[in-house]
């Protein structure tokens, strides 16, 4: 675990910010930002407008819909695992700034009663909180609005509930949701022991589940509201690569995540929601910057962070691009098939070397390995119908790609990972998938919508 900074300072400022509030002409926070004054009420604000309902939940705080704020960001937190602390320590980090008079904070949060935590406290339940401004590091003192014992975090139709129920009740004019848990890219892969658990987006340990890949649009979807998310941000492992965000293209205008596994304690929500809250009127685009910068800060330079920011409206272009790269690939394989295996061996890969993850590559150093230039003069891979897919796809990643940061420990990294096995590791994976934990492969809407890619992968043989 890396230890963080300590709060003390930025404690001390948020003090500092809100008695120069007080004062006439005066302001607190950099780059001319304004910064609002942090909620620190006992309890929710009180909304005027109808009830918005939590069937099935035991309720503190009846939530009755607010008048409309710049922001409102809803944090899905499965802590239902070994993550377990890093729960505590996160929702401790959003209570440093806590909700404001232009945003709202708000998170579903469950956990193992202590299992991996004893002093987060021994509940099991799943609880709702407003998160509000609090310094108190070691415990968590935001009002719990509602509190149910039988929600089971792994399941869409809970996430599906969630979104629901938070847009309703705390309507604002852009929306951030924030995915937080294990992640294993778009499958899932099954561990026998719970000291190494099953990873797959949202595992919910008390009940074995786990949300699939292709249940994400759904479980996300906002569009009965009328709205789509402004941002989504996935605080969990593997997840920013082609199949994944390709699935969520519709449901969100931007992406944030990490094509490699991020330490445990994840993003730093102290800094993000400060930087936030000082610059409420920014666009999703801009906090998506943030949540990658913020995490290559705290992490440092030398870490194997990766974080990027996507534009979802260009992913049919780089899914129809890499399309064409799959069917000039096959085509090329006869004369070319053992240079197109070295290039996909040499590309840069993700999960830490755990040889389920091995077959995630980023798609930009593929696309190099592939056409970098021999001591001949000539492409690695010097097939025209190669290198004409390859400039495709690096067309249309320089537009899908907004932002990109990286550690040392991972130098090409470029911001979207993509499903490269070799064919013996692809059937290996359909074998494992087949066994009923997580889709296989060509379940996926990528695969769907790009058959040649689906091919390659299944008929390549080098």
């Amino acid at each position: 675990m890396l230890l963080r900074p300590s709060p003390f300072w930025r404690s001390l400022a948020l003090v500092v910010c809100a008695l120069a509030l007080l004062l006439p002409l005066s302001g607190c926070g950099g780059g001319g930002h304004t910064v609002t004054i942090p909620i620190t009420a006992a309890t929710p604000p009180v909304g005027t407008g109808l009830l918005v309902a939590q069937p099935g939940w035991t309720v503190n705080f009846p939530t009755r819909t607010l008048a409309p704020r710049k922001w409102t960001v809803l944090v899905y937190l499965n802590a239902a695992n070994n993550l377990e602390p890093f729960g505590t320590q996160n929702v401790n980090q959003m209570e440093q700034v806590g909700s404001t008079n232009d945003v709202n904070v708000v998170v579903q949060w469950k956990r193992l009663g202590g299992t991996f935590d004893p002093a987060g406290g021994s509940w099991t339940d799943t609880r709702r909180y407003y998160i509000t401004h609090d310094v108190e590091t070691g415990k968590v003192n935001s009002p719990l609005i509602s509190q149910n014992g039988s929600v089971d975090m792994g399941k869409p139709q809970s996430l599906q509930e969630f979104v629901q129920w938070g847009v309703a009740a705390f309507p604002a004019e852009h929306y951030c949701l924030v995915l937080w848990n294990h992640g294993a890219g778009w499958r899932a892969a099954t561990r026998s022991a719970l000291t190494s658990p099953t990873r797959g987006i949202s595992y919910d340990t008390a009940t074995g589940s786990h949300i699939e890949t292709i249940e994400i649009p759904g479980a996300i979807d906002i569009s009965s509201a009328g709205l789509k998310w402004d941002l989504v941000a996935m605080d969990a492992s593997l997840m920013q690569m082609a199949e994944v965000t390709y699935e969520m293209r519709a449901k969100t205008r931007f992406l944030v995540g990490s094509e490699e596994s991020p330490p445990g304690a994840g993003y730093p929500y102290d800094t993000i929601l400060a930087d936030l809250t000082g610059a409420p009127t920014e666009d999703g685009r801009a906090l998506g910057q943030q949540f990658a910068q913020d995490m290559l800060d705290r992490y440092g330079p030398n870490a194997d962070t990766t974080q990027s920011v996507l534009d979802m409206s260009q992913l049919d272009s780089v899914r129809s691009s890499i399309d064409q790269l799959g069917s000039a690939l096959l085509a090329a394989e006869p004369a070319w098939g053992t240079q197109i295996a070295t290039a996909r061996s040499q590309s840069e890969f993700y999960g830490h070397g755990d040889s389920l993850y091995t077959a995630y590559k980023d798609l930009t150093d593929y696309l190099d390995e592939l056409t970098q230039t021999h001591s001949t003069g000539s492409p690695f891979v010097n097939d025209p119908g190669v290198l004409t897919a390859v400039a495709s796809v690096r067309n249309a990643l320089g537009n899908a790609i907004l932002f990109n940061v990286h550690g040392s420990q991972h130098p090409n990294s470029h911001g979207l990972s993509l499903y490269i096995p070799s064919p013996s590791q692809y059937q290996s994976v359909e074998l494992d998938q087949a066994s009923g934990f997580g889709q296989p492969y060509p379940s996926l809407s990528f695969a769907k919508d790009a058959p040649n890619w689906a091919s390659f992968l299944k008929n390549g043989t080098f």
